[in-house]
């Protein structure tokens, strides 16, 4: 009965997805599949190559799809990074946001905390992750300091 329940769930999911004006990023629990998942914070930051603070400069559209010239499939942001709090990144970086529900969002003048994994030449942000823009993000920035703290004056 419980996979019943959860192919109906999920099924229902994807139709009001699909018929949502507004596509918003899924993040399933890889446990129960259940939606709502973010990645725990402390989990995040264990596991992820760079956490760094950035303000996003400019926006470039991708236009990847030969068979569609008219269609973006991605952009790619630079962002300027002013604070490295774990990890190495070049002073100025790209991340790729493709253009569907599970990018990470930003827009150029926002300053943001960013969790960073390397795909290809450019950077990524998990949008079920920790990645904010600040200050709303703040609190996440103080616990993330908080942690790499205790880290770094760890025995």
């Amino acid at each position: 009965m419980p996979n019943t329940v959860t192919r109906l769930g999920i099924g229902a999911l994807i139709i009001l997805t699909a018929a949502s004006p507004t596509a918003y990023a899924v993040c399933l629990d890889p446990e129960t599949l259940m939606s709502g998942y973010q990645v725990p914070l402390d989990k995040e930051i264990q596991l992820t190559e760079v956490i760094a603070i950035g303000t996003v400069s400019k926006k470039q559209a991708l236009h990847e799809d030969l068979s569609d010239p008219g269609s973006i499939t991605a952009y790619i942001y630079t962002v300027q990074i002013f604070r490295q709090l774990k990890g190495r990144v070049p002073q100025i970086i790209g991340l790729r946001a493709e253009n569907d529900s599970s990018r990470y969002s930003v827009e150029v003048g926002e300053k943001h905390l960013l969790f960073l994994s390397k795909e290809s030449q450019h950077f990524i942000a998990d949008s079920c992750g920790n990645s904010s823009a600040l200050p709303a993000g703040d609190a996440i920035l103080k616990q993330v300091e908080a942690t790499m703290a205790g880290r770094t004056n760890a025995p």
